[in-house]
């Protein structure tokens, strides 16, 4: 599978929410994306994908992953 933000090889395995997926990746770090989120990326350029995991590391709980939701 491919960073959804980046486009780099990486490992994904389920989130604890059942509609989104945890990826791990080199350039990007470790977050959470809802299915849904994951299309709407494919429609985003390069800066507006990397703006979407900015604002969810932003947000993030402490102790949490980043959660990318809630677009498209």
């Amino acid at each position: 599978m491919q960073c959804p933000v980046c486009g780099a090889p990486v490992e994904d395995r389920p989130a604890a929410n059942a509609n989104a997926k945890t990826i791990s990746c080199e350039g990007c770090g470790t977050f959470d994306i809802s299915n849904l989120a994951q299309t709407a990326l494919t429609r985003m350029d390069n800066y507006h994908r990397l703006q979407a995991l900015r604002y969810a590391q932003t947000n993030a709980l402490a102790g949490r992953f980043p959660y990318i939701h809630g677009i498209g």
